[in-house]
């Protein structure tokens, strides 16, 4: 072993003061064992809360370089600290045991908003990315991937909710006019179902939403609908057989291939009521 220099330098911020070496992990497995003058020099710092002057060497970490004592690294840790809220701005008092983090909130109800903004500007880039824009009058058509019922679809999740897929146009109302009230659809103007233009959509109850849908020709009445057993032809002529006392409902059950309540439906237009 060498011997350890004890030579001091008062006007070096060095201290030529040497002790034992810190040996790494990895050394101490390949076998090395010899002590090196240049991992046991000790330097001089300042305490962060005394403002006593200490002396380590560099073999310890970089926290415990910033105290003398593991009492004042606590005592810091406790202390109160003044920090700027990430978004309102308000200066706060905080412990100093959450220093180092990148955003501090004064509140709860801060740190919701802050994390609700990021997540509409985070989906406001998503979005707008598969959107084809054109004047304020055209419609916007969605160029992304469709839904079963033809309007576009973007999966993502919502005010902390489950990762699902939602309609291009609702989106396109909730980043313009944010949340959509319960019980209340998102209908368009311009009758096209990949447009998102955000003039062109607008609030409606499930009945406006059922009266648009006759008027688009898309709803699904009637023989548009996957599971009709008769035509308009047939409820015209159960309506006209039973309005002139020629059969009753048992007969046109069965020459139609029906219920007696399919039958009774259509006669007291409970059942394909449209139809005149």
């Amino acid at each position: 072993m060498l011997p350890h220099p004890q030579h001091v330098t008062p006007e070096s911020p060095v201290s030529a003061r040497t002790g034992p070496a810190s040996i790494t992990d990895a050394e101490a497995d390949s076998g090395v064992t010899a002590w090196r003058p240049e991992m046991s020099i000790y330097h001089q710092f300042t305490c962060e809360q005394c403002g006593m002057e200490f002396e380590k060497h560099l073999g310890g970490k970089k926290a415990r370089n910033r105290f003398c004592s593991k009492q004042c690294y606590h005592q810091w840790r406790h202390n109160k600290h003044f920090f700027m809220c990430s978004y309102c701005g308000i200066t706060f008092w905080k412990a100093n045991k959450h220093a180092g983090q990148k955003k501090y909130f004064c509140t709860a109800g801060c740190d919701s908003a802050w994390r609700s903004r990021q997540s509409i500007d985070n989906i406001s880039v998503r979005f707008w990315a598969s959107i084809h824009r054109g004047s304020l009058e055209e419609c916007w058509n969605w160029v992304a991937s469709l839904g079963t019922t033809g309007y576009g679809q973007i999966t993502l999740r919502l005010d902390g909710g489950p990762k699902k897929a939602h309609k291009s146009h609702r989106i396109s109302w909730f980043l313009h006019n944010g949340h959509i009230p319960l019980g209340m659809h998102v209908l368009h103007k311009c009758h096209n179902r990949l447009c998102c233009n955000p003039t062109h959509p607008y609030l409606g109850r499930d009945k406006e939403n059922q009266a648009d849908r006759i008027n688009d020709g898309t709803s699904n009445r009637g023989e548009r609908h996957g599971m009709h057993k008769l035509s308009e032809q047939e409820v015209r002529g159960i309506r006209l057989k039973y309005s002139l006392g020629n059969a009753s409902y048992n007969r046109l059950a069965l020459e139609y291939g029906v219920s007696c309540g399919a039958i009774l439906c259509i006669v007291r237009r409970i059942n394909w009521a449209w139809l005149p």
